[in-house]
């Protein structure tokens, strides 16, 4: 079973979804993160960070949630942002090849997630 918890904060006068996933992330479930992604994206949201260290898995259903969203931050040049990702779900992010995917990073804390959000502001 999946829980997500939203918030969004502004970050150099950008916003940026916070999601924090806990649990198990498998088809019935990824649903429910879809509709996370959604309401964040419909608060003209450019970044989404993902806390992932309580996430113990991520089905194929769950990982084509968070392609077919990419697609919606990359039009506004925003970024998927996984932090602390566990390294079995690691493992499967690099054998489908995600870390070539642009828009989709991994941070290994919240810190350095949040300050590649600042970097991509002064980029812009």
């Amino acid at each position: 079973m999946l829980d997500v918890k939203r918030n969004i904060h502004t970050v150099e006068g950008r916003p940026v979804g916070f999601l924090k996933l806990k649990g198990y992330l498998d088809s019935m479930d990824s649903m429910k993160l879809e509709r996370a992604i959604d309401e964040v994206y419909a608060q003209d949201v450019f970044d989404i960070i993902m806390d992932v260290t309580q996430l113990s898995h991520i089905s194929s259903p769950g990982w084509s949630v968070i392609v077919s969203r990419l697609s919606l931050l990359g039009k506004k040049r925003g970024f998927f942002r996984f932090v602390g990702m566990r390294p079995d779900v690691e493992q499967v992010f690099h054998m489908v090849g995600f870390q070539f995917i642009e828009g989709i990073e991994l941070h290994p804390d919240s810190e350095s997630a949040v300050q590649a959000c600042r970097n991509t502001v002064t980029r812009s």
